[in-house]
């Protein structure tokens, strides 16, 4: 496998429509790359569906098939097999998907909520826990081999973004300084930049900032503008080099922005005619 994620390409394929997903594939042996555009059902029952994330090579879907009643069920697609739900008879949300499709994360909606790994070879969802003194967790994203897993989980007062290993467990990344609450949002291809937000309540609107979190640098604020300085971070590339997310302008709607190299802001606006934007998936290189 490449040392530099290719999922955040195929992650910007997806759409996600009111009553079925729909998604853009690229077919990567084609020498004319052609674009197929094809909907994905609900599980049987359901009504309407979600999709999420999306394998490196887009053979492997997941999101979440919704029900009568508000009725959730996690689901992955394989290509060759079809749409197939988990297997836990709960409510709960499949999140994302690692670079093979063989690894899965997402949120059990039952009691206060917990986040969970799922695996083609084991076929059961495992709850990853909650940091020492949380009742709940929720899990976001998952590098290439499945190993890492972020998100954010409550401790006493408010939450903390955490990062999973199966060695390590769930640690807490702790907060930017001065401030209370933090979440992560993406986790780089090898596992070692993690990007998300965090938040003071201190002042009014609340300050929120977006952060790269490594492990010989620690939580690092990303830079803002005089005019852009409440931001969060929601991807990285799978180097880790390049960020995606949202920036809030004095006085307007947030739009999508990226930092290239972790280091400029730059403010991508919206579509025409539109009032807001965000950015959720980058690939490395630009």
């Amino acid at each position: 496998m490449a040392t530099t994620r290719t999922r955040f390409h195929s992650r910007i394929a997806i759409f996600v429509l009111s009553c079925l997903p729909f998604g853009f594939s690229n077919d990567a042996a084609a020498e004319d790359e052609r674009i197929s555009f094809f909907g994905l059902r609900p599980l049987p029952g359901h009504s309407t569906t979600s999709a999420h994330d999306v394998s490196d090579d887009g053979s492997v879907v997941v999101g979440t098939s919704i029900g009568m009643n508000d009725q959730r069920r996690g689901f992955r697609w394989p290509k060759n097999a079809g749409m197939a739900s988990l297997g836990w008879s709960g409510n709960y949300e499949a999140n994302a998907v690692s670079a093979d499709g063989s690894v899965v994360v997402g949120d059990v909606l039952a009691g206060s909520g917990w986040a969970f790994r799922w695996t083609v070879q084991s076929g059961l969802l495992t709850s990853l826990g909650t940091l020492p003194g949380g009742g709940w967790s929720s899990a976001s994203d998952v590098n290439a081999d499945g190993s890492v897993v972020v998100g954010v989980s409550d401790v006493p007062g408010p939450c903390h973004a955490f990062r999973w290993t199966a060695s390590g467990g769930m640690v807490d990344l702790g907060t930017l300084p001065g401030h209370s609450y933090s979440s992560a949002g993406g986790v780089s291809a090898d596992g070692s930049v993690v990007v998300g937000y965090s938040v003071s309540f201190a002042s009014v609107p609340p300050a929120w900032r977006g952060f790269r979190w490594s492990q010989a640098e620690g939580m690092v604020e990303l830079p803002g503008t005089v005019d852009f300085s409440r931001h969060l971070a929601l991807r990285t590339s799978g180097d880790g080099s390049n960020i995606a997310g949202i920036v809030y302008p004095s006085g307007a709607d947030h739009r999508a922005c990226v930092w290239r190299g972790n280091k400029k802001l730059t403010n991508l606006g919206t579509l025409p005619l539109h009032w807001s934007a965000w950015a959720g998936s980058i690939p490395g290189g630009l």
